[in-house]
């Protein structure tokens, strides 16, 4: 029996608002009360959505207590300190509490309960444009801070049945599918960052995020197992969903199959059928924004809802005209209705996906259709290897072989889907999010026959009109100092899609590498799809090594430079990467003046000549605009160097040398009469910016922004 059966949903509600309750810590008292709506509604014949009213004050009660916590820890902020507690080596959640700290770099502490060493930061928001709002993300999981790992003090890894779980789905298998197949079955990447970046340029982020695939698969594989003992296997297959969900630990998708996967177990095995699946999709919302509010503005939510909305209200239609009434196992309707369903969850969720990562995988749906098969393979093989291993190590290593040679093969093919072209583009407003979902809304009815195709073509139509009368179009230049810590990377932003990046960042002394982490995401955030010229001011790391993650991730016309630094290695590797990618090398000297429409880069230094020093050596650039002179970009040089410039009075300067003590100095604030000056400065040893600087600028009468303390800041002229 298909199709909505009143009892079905609000008794499947009762056992999946149980789970995902469990699942999400919420008090007995919920679950019960879960389990006394379930009757009321099913006497009341009512639809989920109705009950949805009854469950939003329970959701805004939750929602206030969660905001209400006390920050127990903001007194240790900025201090050393030696927590306690229970880690996943990306969180640590304290011994007797319910608070969450993130532990950063990830993968440092070890899984299993531990005790470690390191200075307590509070987390902070979106420091550039396309960055990650850490503490948004951490006050969803329960907490405000994050720890810089010092020093694991004691660590105790997990020995109970995860753990011996863990070795027997790796055990036998190359480092590789080791760790795919782990982040597969048992959703930790930790340790995953090159693999999930990898599956996500092929448009395959979602097989690494444990959801409605892999829940549907262990479904299957339960029900095919137990298929002898008739429509009672279904409600097992309900505590199974249930279980796997509070075992692998909470997320929004996860939440969500599970309860839809045990509303649909307990219905079917009631004899009650299959339960509409919009109305379970209502009821797992209900059951997830219910046990945890906040989650509506997590992205993992807003996606998992979303690909599944696409799925219903676009991809099973076209997948039935497409399959002409033939079997699923027939070729000619397994693969164009794969193609619909893949297509229509990545449509859904577009918008979204380009405006967190910068792009998008448009030919993912192709790759797909070889990824999914096997991945639908290695789940229930990596599940087999990893429960025998647990009580027969050699028994799971035996499956491992079978499990290796699958996946590599998911592994060459994502490394072929992140070779295919993407789809760039910027920041995506929520006025977007909402022209887009208006653009594709009306061929849900279109496709079931209900809206002719030229209605459905004219309200896409209207939507795209929309987005490109409410665009706002680039008048006048933007200069964006971007947060890259102790460093500098800026943009210089002009009308007609021109765009100059002077620096990139970078991090002495360490593999962190700023550019892929704040620079590159920075340039897809604000659309920068190529860069017309590049400057390399001086050879330091801090301003040019990110300049090499630049150039292999956006096409760049030119790179200009001051003078060749042989012997450093920041310039010879973005040099010798140049020529590699092609990119003509442009030698910067006094007296130059590189014109992009109304805006003039006067090159002021360095001379024929190098001084013979990296941060004397500098390249000094003053932006004019329309002729009137805007904005300096100074380097690195000290106030030597400055007083051998000719200066106009200008309206902003960027601190030469981040502050320096021997930098910014009377003669320039004289000549140059900023109203801002902007300081690029991260936690440094320096003591950067120097207080007598700040103090100097301040008697000038200019205002002080620092990154460090506003992120990146935005400047416009004035005039």
């Amino acid at each position: 029996m298909t199709g909505f059966v009143p009892w079905s949903v609000p008794a499947g509600l009762g056992v999946a608002l149980g789970a995902g309750a469990a699942a999400a810590g919420l008090p007995a008292a919920l679950s019960f009360g879960a389990w006394l709506l379930a009757p009321l509604l099913a006497r009341s014949r009512f639809r989920i959505w109705l009950a949805l009213p009854l469950l939003l004050p329970l959701g805004h009660l939750r929602h206030d207590q969660r905001e209400a916590r006390p920050d127990v820890l903001a007194p240790l902020a900025g201090h050393e300190v030696e927590l306690a507690g229970w880690s996943d080596a990306r969180s640590l959640r304290l011994d007797g509490t319910t608070v969450v700290v993130a532990l950063r770099p990830v993968g440092a502490v070890p899984r299993g309960r531990v005790r470690v060493r390191g200075r307590l930061e509070a987390a902070t928001g979106a420091r550039n444009p396309g960055g990650f709002d850490e503490r948004a993300w951490l006050r969803r999981r329960g907490g405000a801070h994050l720890l810089r790992v010092d020093t694991v003090t004691f660590a105790q890894p997990g020995a109970g049945f995860r753990a011996r779980v863990r070795n027997g789905v790796t055990a036998g298998l190359a480092p590789g599918p080791a760790l795919l197949m782990r982040a597969l079955v048992l959703g930790e990447r930790e340790d995953a960052g090159d693999l999930r970046s990898l599956f996500a340029r092929a448009g395959l982020a979602h097989l690494l995020a444990l959801s409605g695939l892999h829940l549907g698969v262990l479904a299957a594989f339960v029900a095919t197992l137990l298929a002898p003992i008739g429509p009672a296997r279904w409600a097992l297959v309900a505590a199974a969903a249930a279980t796997y969900t509070v075992w692998i630990g909470p997320t929004p998708s996860l939440i969500r199959a599970a309860v839809m996967t045990a509303a649909a177990g307990v219905s079917v095995a009631s004899g009650a059928g299959r339960p509409d699946p919009p109305a379970t999709l209502g009821l797992a919302a209900a059951a997830t924004l219910l046990a945890r509010p906040d989650w509506l503005f997590d992205l993992a939510f807003q996606l998992s809802y979303l690909s599944l909305i696409g799925i219903l209200a676009l991809g099973v239609p076209v997948a039935r005209r497409l399959g002409r009434g033939r079997s699923i196992r027939d070729p000619r309707a397994w693969l164009p209705a794969s193609l619909a369903i893949s297509a229509s969850a990545s449509l859904a969720g577009l918008p979204l996906v380009v405006d967190a990562f910068g792009q998008a995988a448009p030919l993912g749906p192709l790759v797909n259709l070889v990824a999914v098969p096997l991945a639908t393979a290695l789940l229930p093989l990596g599940l087999v290897a990893g429960v025998a291993g647990a009580f027969v190590p050699w028994l799971g290593a035996a499956v491992g072989r079978l499990t290796e040679p699958l996946a590599w093969a998911l592994l060459a093919v994502a490394e072929s889907g992140a070779a295919l072209p993407g789809l760039a583009w910027g920041a995506v407003a929520p006025l977007g999010v909402a022209l887009w979902g208006l653009g594709l809304a009306p061929w849900a009815w279109a496709v079931r026959g209900r809206l002719r195709p030229w209605r459905a073509l004219a309200v896409t139509a209207c939507a795209l009109a929309a987005s490109l009368i409410t665009a706002s179009p680039m008048l006048r230049p933007e200069l964006i100092v971007l947060d890259v810590g102790q460093g500098d990377a800026i943009l210089l932003r002009l009308p007609g899609r021109t765009e100059v990046l002077v620096d990139g960042g970078g991090t002495p002394f360490s593999d962190y590498d700023v550019a892929a982490a704040q620079v590159v995401p920075a340039l897809r955030a604000l659309d920068v799809d190529e860069l017309e010229l590049v400057v390399s001011t001086h050879a330091d790391m801090d301003h040019a090594e990110g300049l090499q993650t630049v150039l292999r991730s956006l096409p760049v016309a030119a790179l200009a430079y001051g003078h060749p630094a042989p012997g450093r290695p920041a310039w010879e590797r973005l040099a010798a990467l140049a020529r590699a990618e092609g990119v003509p090398l442009l030698p910067l000297r006094r007296g130059q003046v590189l014109r992009f429409g109304e805006v003039d880069l006067h090159v002021l230094h360095p001379g024929e000549r190098p001084v013979g020093e990296p941060n004397e050596d500098s390249v000094v650039l003053r932006i004019d605009w329309r002729g009137r002179p805007w904005a300096l970009l100074a380097g690195d040089v000290s106030s030597r160097v400055e007083r051998s410039l000719a200066l106009p009075q200008l309206d902003v300067v960027l601190a030469p040398h981040h502050g320096s003590p021997h930098s910014s100095g009377a003669s320039l604030l004289r000549a140059t009469r900023p109203r801002q000056v902007a300081v690029s400065v991260g936690a440094n040893r320096y003591g950067h910016p120097s207080a007598e600087v700040v103090r100097r600028v301040r008697e000038s009468g200019a205002e002080v922004l620092r990154t460090d303390e506003l992120g990146a800041i935005r400047l416009s002229p004035s005039w």
